[in-house]
């Protein structure tokens, strides 16, 4: 498991630890809110509150993993 954080107004790319296919797509409604100082002082649980997507990606030996993109 790691947490990779990349500030959304400096980058929009998605890249994956493995090269595979998606499998499956898991929607997690949520808000979405910005990550900054500011919105991290007023709103409680941020990091489970914003809206997120997981991709299930199989490699080419059956193995998979998990990629969640948070809002």
């Amino acid at each position: 498991f790691f947490n990779l954080y990349l500030s959304p107004r400096d980058y929009h790319q998605v890249h994956s630890p493995v090269n595979g296919s998606v499998r499956s797509i898991i929607y997690r409604p949520g808000r979405l809110l910005p990550v900054n100082d500011r919105s991290m002082g007023q709103v409680d649980n941020i990091f489970g509150t914003n809206e997120r997507v997981t991709l299930i990606i199989e490699d080419g030996q059956g193995r998979r993993i998990a990629i969640s993109l948070i809002g």
